[in-house]
């Protein structure tokens, strides 16, 4: 009944915190690409120019803003937002901000596979009455960091005679799950989730997806170091801003809480 996707999503949370039985997660049922893609095109409505597959060459200071050098010339903008990882953000802010340049690239990164896997029901050997569960860092599971149980979470997903499984592969300092080949890598998990799970049968279907350097490791002291960071790029570069999983939390939640009180700085 929504006009909306991003209406009915706002609503959704509204609800939620007025309602103690509301779901506690959220998602997009046909899936989360929807709302990048939705984004996408109320901008090309309005008339936005957005620049696709076009990577930044070097910005520069232009009197009271910024030259932006793209494979597709030079692009005017009064002020930036930096969304991208650490590591491309300190390349390009090393001419205009080295201190903080040199802070940003020795941002440790972490990569990790997403292993989806359709299980038949009938081979779980423990129900799915929680949301999932996590694999301490100590734990001797070779290759396992964590399972979602997204039937349980996402109701499009609940089916009476299959499970949909999201599993987290390798973690920081060990690549041992990314070295594995898909197939491999399948059966590795497989082997993890009956120790955890008793599921003794072979998934239905799975799909692998590799994220490399995608997980920005947060030390201690680090919520200090990204008020200095956002401290020194307003002082050496103004009209600089800084957002994303770098900084005040990877998840999708925290991003766009990002992105938001980024334009509010700007506005």
């Amino acid at each position: 009944k929504s006009p909306s996707l991003i209406t009915a999503l706002r609503e959704q949370t509204t609800a939620a915190q007025h309602h103690p039985d509301a779901p506690v997660f959220h998602g997009i049922p046909v899936g989360t690409q929807t709302l990048t893609d939705l984004i996408l095109a109320r901008l090309t409505q309005a008339d936005v120019p957005v620049h696709l597959s076009c990577p930044v060459s070097s910005i520069a200071p232009d009197g009271g803003g910024w030259t932006v050098t793209t494979p597709l010339g030079a692009i005017a903008a009064d002020e930036i937002i930096f969304a991208t990882p650490a590591h491309p953000t300190a390349r390009l802010l090393e001419s205009i901000a080295p201190e903080t340049a040199g802070d940003l690239a020795s941002v440790e990164y972490a990569s990790a596979a997403m292993v989806s896997l359709a299980v038949s029901k009938k081979s779980l050997g423990v129900p799915l009455d929680a949301s999932g569960f996590l694999v301490a860092q100590t734990d001797p599971l070779p290759t396992l960091t964590a399972c979602s149980w997204a039937s349980a979470k996402w109701a499009h997903l609940d089916d009476p005679e299959v499970a949909i499984l999201r599993i987290s592969a390798g973690k920081h300092g060990d690549t041992h799950a990314l070295d594995l080949d898909d197939s491999s890598l399948v059966e590795a998990l497989g082997v993890d989730l009956n120790t955890t799970m008793g599921i003794t049968a072979p998934p239905i279907e799975s799909r692998v997806t590799r994220w490399i350097d995608a997980l920005p490791q947060y030390r201690p002291g680090h919520p200090a170091r990204v008020a200095a960071w956002r401290a020194g790029v307003s002082d050496e570069a103004p009209g600089i801003h800084l957002a994303g999983a770098a900084y005040d939390g990877l998840g999708l939640p925290a991003c766009i809480r990002q992105g938001r009180q980024a334009a509010a700085d700007i506005a």
